[in-house]
């Protein structure tokens, strides 16, 4: 395997050392035990590639594969190296990388030792691979997909979609009128699914004066408040406040009601 990329996967307390073929070689990869016998691969490394910049025959490597693909696969670590290795063996797999980066990673998920099935579902329409893997496969699916601006950074991130595309449910469809969907979006509407499209649940996605852990603990703490004072059906209330400046008031008013008490 002239050329190949070693990684020392022992260092990691692994009973064997990884090597990886480069871009034009399909980015083949097999397991090496005592450098005498190889074991294909059947999956992803369970790694992000981060761990190969460290060498300079790891640069080298990385440098052999499309930089803008390296790009979208960053933030899916775990499943970063399957993930470019179906795009390098199946054009079909490129281009839902390409267009629809996170359904490839639904695929790796499920199949994160089984390459030979991740194909199978890539050379599946878009719709067909949903319903393979067991979520809503509608084009409103696909749509809310495509809305999506989330990083990826956070483990939530994925959680909160497979929850909006769970198949028994099509909580997706209060997004509709969304033109993107943040995180902060998703947070409100798990928590708190009745302001998701409402003017003040919009406001919370989207207002950029305060954090998303700050705003949810304001508005978790007004909550409180009108249980606290007894005011019939607070959840209603609040959601029919038009912006996060209304919540603000009623917040300040709820608090003096209660210091008063």
């Amino acid at each position: 395997m002239t050329g190949a990329l070693s990684i020392p996967m022992r260092e990691l307390g692994f009973d064997y050392d990884v090597q990886l073929h480069c871009w034009d070689n399909g980015l083949a990869g097999f397991r090496t035990f005592n450098h005498q016998s190889n074991e294909q691969l059947e999956g992803g490394l369970g790694l992000g590639l981060d761990l190969v910049t460290q060498s300079e025959a790891g640069r080298a490597w990385l440098a052999t594969i499309p930089q803008h693909l390296l790009k979208i696969t960053q933030p899916f670590a775990e499943h970063q190296y399957q993930m470019l290795w179906l795009a390098a063996n199946c054009e079909p797999a490129l281009q839902i990388l390409l267009s629809r980066p996170v359904l490839l990673l639904l695929i790796c998920e499920q199949c994160s030792v089984d390459n030979q099935q991740a194909l199978e579902f890539c050379l599946l329409g878009q719709r067909q691979i949903l319903t393979a893997l067991g979520y809503h496969s509608s084009k409103a699916a696909l749509k809310f997909i495509d809305k999506l601006t989330l990083t990826y950074e956070r483990e939530a991130d994925l959680l909160h979609v497979k929850r909006q595309l769970d198949v028994r449910f099509e909580h997706f469809s209060r997004f509709k009128h969304y033109q993107q969907i943040n995180l902060t979006a998703l947070s409100v509407d798990h928590m708190y699914p009745f302001f998701t499209g409402t003017p003040l649940g919009l406001d919370l996605a989207f207002n950029q004066q305060q954090g998303r852990s700050k705003l949810m603990a304001y508005l978790n703490d007004t909550l409180h408040l009108g249980v606290a004072l007894g005011v019939f059906d607070p959840l209603q209330r609040v959601s029919q406040l038009p912006s996060i400046e209304d919540l603000r008031q009623l917040h300040d008013r709820w608090v003096l009601e209660r210091n008063e008490i």
